[in-house]
């Protein structure tokens, strides 16, 4: 972007090069962007859900996702990763609440790890976690 001096008389092709440039980055804060993000093994998304928008600073994920295995135990405090975010995706500080993902009759909240960039479960109570599909959200602005 050219920068203008007072008292300078502009040029037409600098005032339309900045207003371009300009525009291109308005474009880009309100275009949102898609990314799929990688499942922790032996989970899977329901049609395209567990993927990643992105607008700007904000992220939003919608979840569907089951354990294919078989229905587990969950312990309370013991946290389980289910999706991982992408490098190069602004994230927010370790522990953050993202949201919560249901499981059946309970809902537990669901929490951001660094050291694996992981969208992880966070039980806070002992439980049957389903085979079949669990829905929730995740959202973060970084």
């Amino acid at each position: 972007m050219k920068t203008f001096i007072p008292g300078q008389i502009a040029s037409a092709a600098d005032v339309n090069s900045n207003f371009e440039e300009l525009s291109r980055g308005i474009a880009r804060l309100t275009t949102p962007t898609r990314r799929e993000l990688k499942h922790e093994p032996k989970w899977e998304s329901f049609d395209g859900f567990g993927g990643m928008t992105s607008l700007g600073a904000l992220h939003t994920v919608s979840l569907v996702v089951r354990w294919t295995p078989s229905a587990f135990w969950t312990e309370v405090g013991q946290h389980f990763p289910i999706l991982y975010v992408p490098e190069g995706v602004p994230t927010p500080e370790d522990w953050a609440t993202l949201g919560t993902i249901h499981a059946g009759a309970y809902a537990t909240p669901l929490v951001y790890r660094a050291d694996k960039r992981s969208i992880s479960v966070f039980p806070t109570t002992k439980f049957t976690w389903p085979a079949n599909w669990c829905y929730g959200s995740a959202l973060w602005i970084a």
